[in-house]
């Protein structure tokens, strides 16, 4: 299924357009995201046989921006970075890639200042690097959890968050043989820090 960056935007544009822009209780906010990913497969099928190269952890840096509404609901947009390399020793190969996402979250109070927090993401990742696969540029879906405290201005928060990739590349072989790739589920954690104005 392929899932372009036009999409993406569109519903980015129509969140955003359908929200109460105008509301008093809207609180707008930046931030920077670091965190790490604790796992995660290249998939490959050579005719049907299939084959998992597990990646090697890899840092995620990101920065974003949104608003919370009500207290409650917090719609995010941010653009965040990682690597993609198997966790083979030997290998040379360079993969990172980039992710424009948007990502809701309902956050629960558990006591003055903490939240528990639990929402979902969309996004559309693009490949980079020497060895990048165009064909696997296209959307992710994921969901995430996690807590935030609030002190004066600011938010720190941390989530677990699970992405699923939706492309798959496909061709063949210098021996004919079907061969089919794609990133396998990744499960990130993530640290969260926020300026609200």
């Amino acid at each position: 299924m392929k899932f372009s960056q036009k999409k993406l935007l569109l519903i980015i544009a129509g969140s955003l357009a359908t929200t109460p822009a105008f509301s008093a209780d809207l609180d707008y906010f930046v931030g920077a995201d670091v965190g790490v990913r604790l796992d995660g497969d290249l998939e490959i099928s050579r005719n049907g046989q299939e084959q998992k190269e597990e990646m090697s952890t890899s840092a995620v840096l990101g920065f974003h921006g949104g608003f919370v509404y009500d207290d409650s609901h917090r719609v995010t947009v941010g653009l965040d970075y990682r690597g993609l390399n198997d966790d083979d020793k030997d290998s040379d190969s360079d993969r990172q890639v980039t992710t424009l996402f948007t990502k809701y979250d309902y956050m629960l109070p558990i006591k003055n200042d903490l939240y528990w927090t639990v929402g979902t993401k969309l996004g559309y990742q693009r490949q980079d690097g020497e060895d990048k696969i165009k064909d696997l540029n296209g959307g992710i879906v994921g969901v995430q959890t996690g807590l935030d405290f609030a002190f004066d201005s600011w938010k720190l928060g941390t989530e677990v968050a699970y992405l699923h990739h939706l492309e798959e590349a496909k061709g063949f072989n210098g021996d004919g043989e079907e061969v089919k790739f794609n990133i396998g589920d990744e499960v990130l954690v993530m640290f969260t820090f926020n300026y609200y104005f």
